[in-house]
């Protein structure tokens, strides 16, 4: 979970806004004047996945080593370069 501190730039308060559902954009209002007020989020990570190489059809679990949103890498199995997404789908 992520959270952000973020200015009213009508009134002027701090707040802190978490991103509990893991939501890409996150819409609400001013607690102090009411004042409509969105925050973008980074994208959630997962930290594995599973693949099926396209060309030799062997099952891969990659891991997310650096926390990137994307590894690129080549197949044991027949040495085919790919490139995987780890980046979660928002509201999942």
């Amino acid at each position: 979970m992520e959270v952000k501190r973020v200015g009213c730039p009508k009134c002027g308060s701090i707040l802190e806004v978490a991103n509990s559902k893991n939501e890409a954009l996150k819409n609400f209002d001013c607690p102090k004047c009411k004042t409509p007020l969105f925050v973008t989020f980074n994208p959630p990570l997962y930290e594995k996945v599973r693949v099926v190489c396209p060309q030799c059809k062997a099952t891969l679990r990659i891991h997310n080593i650096k926390n990137k949103p994307y590894r690129q890498f080549h197949c044991p199995a027949c040495q085919r370069e790919m490139r995987v997404s780890f980046i979660k789908q928002a509201g999942n």
